[in-house]
């Protein structure tokens, strides 16, 4: 095996690699702000808040995805990144509004599927260098 061979088999494997940690940010980013969506409006913003087993949950969840984006920015363009991460986050919201509270009406699930081209339109994208 060339040294070319395995420089490109270690690229390969760093860029799965970060985008599984983009993967598990999102899901950690989303999972705090879902939990946060719950506690606030059954403690509301008070001192009972603060010390909810919930809202301590939702604030290691958001760390952990802080730390997993991080690590996702260490390898993956920030024009990648951050539109993936935001674009999911807004998918995972959408849907999970559309189970647990109101179901999303055709203009809003229109929005959903466009983000969704979107975000694939960037993440597959190759820039020229």
């Amino acid at each position: 095996m060339t040294a070319a061979t395995r420089a490109g088999k270690a690229s390969a494997g760093s860029e799965v690699g970060a985008w599984a940690n983009l993967a598990l940010a999102i899901g950690l980013l989303n999972a705090g702000n879902l939990l946060l969506d719950d506690v606030a409006k059954a403690a509301g913003v008070g001192l009972r808040l603060f010390f909810s087993p919930v809202f301590v949950a939702a604030i290691g969840c958001l760390g952990l995805a802080f730390l997993f984006y991080v690590r996702a920015l260490a390898r993956l363009p920030l024009a990648v990144a951050y539109p993936v991460m935001v674009g999911v986050s807004m998918i995972v919201v959408a849907v999970a509004n559309h189970y647990w509270h109101q179901p999303l009406v055709p203009i809003q699930l229109a929005g959903v599927a466009l983000l969704f081209v979107g975000v694939v339109l960037i993440s597959t994208s190759r820039r020229n260098a």
